[in-house]
């Protein structure tokens, strides 16, 4: 790739990069460690491998087994431990994909330089690109927000206030066993917690979790959020190649094109090869993403549903306000970030489905039956395969769409009423 294309195509792939955020799992995405920055890339790549291989195993070993051994059980823990398995269960899962199959990964990642019409329009096709980049990104940014408010309430509050507890009972104004390592959570733990060996035990295996936890589990629904959103941007590249610039594509988009060129549409050959390999793409994109939309999808239900009954069994418990709001607000936060996440998937799969059949209404506009025989076969064939385009499937749950959303929360208000009996 010669460095215009590359500067031309800059924007999509600060967007690619940009979209796992301040998490480090970019450092998958290199081959080889990069000359500038080789300490990073191997830092990076041994936190997460301990992470997964090391850490989460344990972790979720010591949770079962103190669920197991407990002597007692009330539904806000019942309802937490859920939550937290199940997230566990599923955030591992993710990551190993992500380590496993990172050559998958990264061919994911459109070569924007290999299309026909980006090479025949590279003004309006950089216009676009640049355009539906931005916007992907100023998305994810607003979604990470809810990743450091989750950080802050769970990982830096309690952190801090043992801090400053610790402080107290070094000037002599608090008793040690009062003022020990921290709690991030109320994970059971098979451990016997007034001892300090066990305090320091459980404190560096939740802060751990808790913190690459929070950054992981919406760094890489973001990525793939903005890999749909580039393909989008690539069918309104496409689009635009069977218009002229000269008023037919204004009137296509409703809206003024800022870019403007004397060339006719492009070859109907040429077209029909990019639209082949954006086909072929899907398909791989949705072979891809389906185990991941089935386990999003029963995660983010079975979280939504249990820390609601966590949030509202903590409100009406009673104790100390200033406890008790802070409390059920980071567990409302869990719920809000679960929302966020199921309802980015819901629409993303929504518009790869809109974006692919927007070929078949861009072909219908184009006056296609005015063109001779071979055209008209050619465009025939790419309405068919346009209007048979599908949703993602979920692990064999059905398809994704913008409908699965209201099903889900449906499912989510009948789990906790039926939850809400065995108070």
């Amino acid at each position: 790739m010669n460095t215009e294309v590359t500067e031309r195509f800059e924007y999509a792939s600060k967007a690619y990069w940009g979209a796992l955020g301040f998490t480090g799992l970019h450092a998958f995405l290199y081959e080889k460690p990069p000359k500038d920055n080789v300490l990073r890339w191997y830092a990076f790549r041994i936190v997460y491998i301990y992470f997964v291989f090391v850490h989460y195993p344990i972790f979720i070993t010591m949770q079962f087994w103190g669920i197991v051994t407990a002597e007692s059980h009330t539904l806000m823990q019942i309802s937490f431990d859920i939550s937290l398995l199940g997230y566990n269960i599923q955030n591992i899962i993710k990551l190993l994909i992500w380590m496993i199959r990172i050559k998958t990964v990264r061919s994911l990642r459109l070569n924007f330089s290999k299309f026909n019409v980006n090479k025949y329009r590279p003004k309006l096709s950089s216009w676009i690109i640049k355009r539906d980049a931005e916007n992907a990104l100023k998305f994810t940014g607003r979604c990470y927000w809810i990743s450091y408010a989750n950080l802050l309430f769970w990982v830096v509050l309690p952190t801090a206030t043992a801090i400053i507890n610790y402080s107290t009972y070094l000037a002599g104004y608090a008793d040690w066993q009062e003022n020990d390592f921290p709690r991030y959570s109320n994970t059971r733990f098979p451990f016997d917690l007034s001892q300090h060996r066990s305090r320091v035990i459980v404190s560096f295996l939740e802060v751990i979790l808790f913190t690459l936890g929070f950054m992981s589990f919406q760094s890489m629904d973001m990525f793939f959020s903005v890999i749909i959103r580039m393909a989008q941007a690539q069918f309104s590249v496409l689009n635009s190649a069977l218009f002229a610039l000269d008023g037919e594509l204004d009137k296509f988009w409703g809206t003024e094109v800022p870019v403007n060129d004397c060339r006719p549409p492009m070859e109907i050959h040429l077209i029909v090869q990019d639209h082949q390999r954006m086909i072929r793409y899907g398909v791989r994109l949705r072979k891809f993403l389906s185990p991941i939309l089935g386990l999003e999808t029963l995660n983010c239900i079975t979280i939504i549903c249990n820390m609601t009954i966590v949030a509202s069994s903590q409100v009406s418990g009673g104790g100390e306000f200033l406890e008790v709001a802070l409390a059920a607000f980071a567990s409302s936060l869990v719920v809000i970030t679960c929302l966020v996440v199921f309802f980015t998937f819901t629409s993303m799969t929504g518009q790869l489905k809109d974006a692919e059949e927007s070929v078949f209404y861009a072909m219908y506009s184009s006056k296609w039956y005015e063109r001779d025989v071979s055209h008209r076969k050619s465009i025939i064939l790419m309405q068919k395969q346009a209007m048979t385009s599908r949703r993602i499937k979920m692990f064999g749950l059905g398809d994704m769409g913008r409908s699965t959303f209201i099903d889900g929360l449906r499912m989510v208000y009948t789990y906790y009423n039926f939850m809400q009996r065995f108070k």
